[in-house]
């Protein structure tokens, strides 16, 4: 039944056979084992988060072969947008950049390709499972834009209901396209593999699991990245731990809202040839956005680089921005200096998630929230005193898919890293929760 296979299981015992032993019935009917579901979206985030529509196709099979073997594959494509605030134009020369009145519009392509194989009861044991996956991606974000392709074939130990034991190897091949000068490195700048050793143990005590509304998750992950083979050498640590607790109110005890907190912790330690701060890019933690800390945009929380541009006439009325020098951000902010920020990502980060949902319609819930979080280069340059909390409010509406979500947040503290951004509040929508 755990395996997807039967759709319902009836017992029926004849009480009234003669004898000490009574006959048992055990009728099972069997589920539908293909399903295909495609469907259009979109997810939209004020504030320099980009917004994008998409296509989702995604196939089940419950019993590939007829050997229960459960197959799941998902493509994804669509269109990212984001808007840029400096940069509309390069000239021949691709050095003078020629700046707009307006904020443009810089976007493009995106899609994504996942193959997973589940395989029950390997070794003949029956709390074991194997999942080869495959995947395939054209990453298209604010300061990147790459390709990626990877395998990751794992295995999942159920130790009891709720915890499970998850080893595996995880290989990522990257080719980048665009990389923003300020934020390359040397191995960003020709295509590249990772290698990951990696386990995770999984304490999952949810109920429901689409929509929680009482008990716990804990994962625990660690991994060891170009032990092995050639890439990256560094190991990672990272905690995700959840509770959901549901608070009984009202004279009859019929207004039950839900309290759901979070807390992620991660650290990467580069080791061998790889020096601290040398993690590549695609590799390292970036926060802010509507799963990690709301009142940022996606991945703007953190340590950026800006680069400074001299303004100058072209002869034909047009200002004529050229690159200048990259620079700590804290040293432009505030100035009447032209400059861009990008996002540096880190390998240490911290993050922290509370939200009270209230369930004031039959359809939807109204939640408020309240999140923390910062991103640091290096381990050794954590420091709890940055990090930044943001609050908001927001809306939950029941689908046959799950929770569509509508959040708006806004930063609380004015650090000088943002002064930049004058908007400081940011829309945010998803068809999902944010935890």
């Amino acid at each position: 039944f755990s395996l997807s296979t039967f759709s319902s299981v009836q017992v029926a015992v004849d009480l009234e056979a003669p004898g000490q032993v009574l006959p048992v019935t055990v009728k099972v009917t069997e589920t539908t084992f293909r399903e295909l579901r495609i469907g259009p979206g979109f997810g939209l985030q004020t504030g320099g988060g980009g917004s994008d529509v998409r296509g989702t196709a995604r196939f089940e099979h419950n019993n590939f072969l007829g050997r229960l073997i459960r197959t799941e594959a998902e493509v994804q494509g669509g269109y990212r947008v984001f808007a840029n605030d400096l940069v509309s134009q390069v000239t021949e020369d691709r050095q003078d950049i020629v700046a707009d009145a307006t904020n443009a519009i810089d976007g493009g392509p995106f899609v994504s390709a996942d193959l997973g194989l589940t395989y029950p009861h390997i070794f003949g044991l029956d709390r074991w499972t194997h999942t080869p996956k495959v995947s395939f991606e054209r990453v298209f974000k604010e300061d990147v834009k790459s390709w990626r392709v990877g395998v990751a074939p794992s295995f999942r130990y159920q130790i009891s209901p709720h915890l499970a034991l998850v080893p595996g190897y995880r290989w990522n091949y990257y080719v980048i396209d665009e990389l923003d000068p300020g934020v390359a490195l040397q191995m960003d700048q020709q295509p590249y593999h990772i290698h990951r050793i990696e386990l995770s143990t999984v304490w999952d005590h949810r109920k429901p699991l689409l929509r929680p509304q009482r008990g716990h998750f804990v994962e625990l992950y660690v991994s060891n990245a170009g032990a092995f083979l050639p890439g990256a050498t560094f190991a990672e640590a990272r905690l995700d731990a959840r509770k959901y607790v549901t608070v009984t109110m009202g004279p009859r005890g019929d207004f039950r809202p839900v309290v759901a907190g979070r807390v992620v912790a991660g650290a990467m330690i580069p080791y061998g040839e790889t020096q601290a701060g040398e993690v590549p890019y695609n590799e390292r933690y970036f926060l802010g956005g509507s799963t990690t800390v709301r009142g940022f945009g996606e991945h703007q929380l953190g340590p950026r680089i800006c680069r400074v541009y001299d303004v100058s006439a072209d002869g034909q009325g047009e200002d004529v921005l050229t690159p200048v020098k990259d620079t700590d951000c804290t040293s432009v902010a505030g100035t009447d200096q032209e400059f861009n920020a990008d996002a540096l990502g880190g390998e240490a980060m911290l993050y922290t998630n509370l939200e009270f949902r209230l369930p004031l319609w039959s359809w939807g819930d109204l939640v408020l929230f309240q999140d923390t979080g910062w991103t640091w280069m290096t381990l050794a340059q954590a420091d709890l005193r940055q990090l930044q909390p943001g609050v908001g409010a927001g809306l939950r509406v029941a689908s046959p898919a799950g929770p569509i979500r509508l959040d708006w947040g806004v930063r609380l503290l004015s650090d000088p890293e943002y002064v930049n951004d004058h908007r400081g509040r940011h829309v945010y929508f998803a068809l999902q929760e944010a935890f």
